[in-house]
């Protein structure tokens, strides 16, 4: 890929604002030495919609890079909560031209949010699957993740406010599953569809936030 194009998937990249949400890739690692990039755009649905209606908060857009650094292993980053970024690497344990593929994931993100003033840091560790089909023409992927986040800023209140929780530190944590499809899994632009269901199950009453169940609808590009 030359350097020119790669200067502007970069820069439409970080002009779109980026949730971090979403699998979009198979269990397989990108090939040794090589590049790669995702742009994709969904829909986010949960109860609050019934609060607030359907907001800009509820389309997204997310934008990732990944390089091979062995046939096994490489190493990635995504954009995270608009203005910040999650690296991540990733091991398949499988041979590279096995179909079936078995990998862990592991990345640490960080943002800053400007309109709630928060500062936002997350600890997500993934397990993925995926099956390549005869041809490469479809290569069905499924996820599981558990992530901890930790909010800090969102909501402050002054020192009068009483009956205030204290922080209890271990974060709020979020289960996700993901089922998705990529078709032409051996061309050089790869097309994914694919559902994500993110349910909280720990929640830490200090840090003045909760999240809802979400529903996670996106499509988009590798190349």
């Amino acid at each position: 890929m030359s350097p020119a194009r790669i200067a502007l998937i970069l820069a439409a990249g970080l002009l779109l604002f980026g949730c971090g949400q979403g699998l979009l890739q198979t269990a397989k690692t990108t090939p040794a030495g090589e590049l790669d990039f995702s742009l994709a755009a969904g829909y986010l649905h949960n109860e609050m919609i019934e609060v607030r209606d359907v907001g800009l908060a509820n389309l997204l857009v997310n934008f990732g890079v990944r390089y091979g650094a062995t046939d096994h292993l490489d190493i990635g980053a995504t954009v995270f909560m608009g203005l910040g970024v999650m690296p991540d690497v990733k091991y398949n344990f499988l041979p590279r031209d096995c179909p079936l593929a078995l990998s862990l994931q592991a990345g640490f993100g960080a943002a800053y949010d400007t309109l709630a003033g928060a500062t936002i840091l997350h600890l997500p560790l993934r397990a993925l699957i995926s099956y390549e089909t005869a041809g490469g023409t479809v290569t069905p992927y499924a996820g599981a993740s558990f992530g901890l986040y930790w909010i800090f800023g969102y909501a402050e209140v002054d020192e009068s406010t009483p009956n205030l929780a204290p922080r209890e530190g271990h974060g709020d944590g979020v289960l996700t599953v993901t089922a998705g499809l990529e078709f032409f899994s051996r061309n050089p632009t790869r097309l994914l569809v694919e559902y994500s269901y993110f349910r909280p199950v720990l929640d830490d009453p200090g840090d003045r936030f909760a999240f809802a169940d979400n529903h996670i609808f996106l499509a988009g590009l590798r190349f």
